[in-house]
């Protein structure tokens, strides 16, 4: 679902009778990436409560790529195996990715056109979410391999890696991350006692900020073009939706649409 801030108007470019989500435009704004489940033509029986209901099995996760009205459509990845969350370097020329190739996930980079794939980390647990530099030098990804949830950085082929948040020192998980377009600091979701909140830190792990402060639970954070504001999920109106808000925390706004926002790309 493509959004327009202007009009508040929304646009549908897939008809997938299972899930297609986390899309992501490629830095040009030509083409989205995103992660698809198709169905297998498996039906299977369930037995919930004294009640039976069949369903059709989704098959594995698969990531297509397609031209921003949705046209030509084309897969990336391997078959039999997740392939998810994808994340375009800033030329265009790559995408890093999570794959379960080997059993569980890590994050694997590929050129756009699916050719070159290679794993760049390996590390138990689960490794999700990565997230270009604005210089295309560095790739911030999530990771429970320490059995919480932090924040990892690493060189863009891998070397390098570090942890750059502490559960113990913050009292909580750290998700998604999310880079400023200056390259300045990394947007995140961190849980403090039994609710997410919104934070952003320098991109070492330092001057970490609380950005919203509510009942409900916010996250999923992203950056604007020209890094003023921020769209992030929020559960504040009983169900999940997507807000507004600016750079520092202020000036919330309901955007009105039902969802998880991904991605935010400047149209001329």
């Amino acid at each position: 679902m493509v959004v327009d801030l202007d009009s508040r108007t929304t646009r549908q470019l897939t008809t997938n009778l299972v899930y297609d989500f986390e899309p992501v435009w490629s830095p040009d704004g030509s083409r989205i990436a995103y992660t698809s489940e198709y169905l297998t033509g498996e039906i299977r029986e369930y037995v919930m409560e004294g009640s039976t209901r069949t369903e059709e099995e989704a098959g594995d996760r698969d990531i297509l790529i397609m031209n921003n009205d949705g046209s030509d459509l084309v897969r990336l990845g391997t078959s039999g195996t997740t392939d998810e969350q994808p994340s375009w370097s800033p030329d265009g020329n790559k995408i890093a990715f999570v794959s379960y190739q080997g059993g569980n996930s890590n994050i694997w980079v590929a050129d756009s056109d699916g050719s070159h794939a290679s794993q760049i980390t390996d590390l138990p647990g689960e490794n999700w979410m990565p997230a270009w530099s604005p210089d295309g030098s560095q790739i911030a990804f999530t990771s429970h391999s320490t059995g919480t949830w932090e924040i990892n950085l690493m060189d863009a082929d891998g070397g390098n890696l570090r942890q750059v948040t502490t559960a113990n020192e913050l009292r909580s998980d750290n998700w998604g991350p999310v880079w400023s377009p200056d390259g300045e600091k990394i947007a995140f979701a961190g849980m403090r006692g039994d609710n997410w909140e919104i934070y952003t830190m320098d991109q070492e792990g330092g001057n970490v900020q609380r950005l919203t402060d509510h009942s409900s639970a916010d996250y999923e954070p992203i950056w604007s073009p020209d890094g003023t504001r921020m769209a992030f999920a929020s559960l504040r109106g009983g169900r999940t939706a997507v807000y507004l808000m600016d750079a520092d925390g202020s000036g919330v706004e309901a955007l009105g649409i039902h969802g998880i926002p991904s991605s935010w790309m400047r149209t001329p």
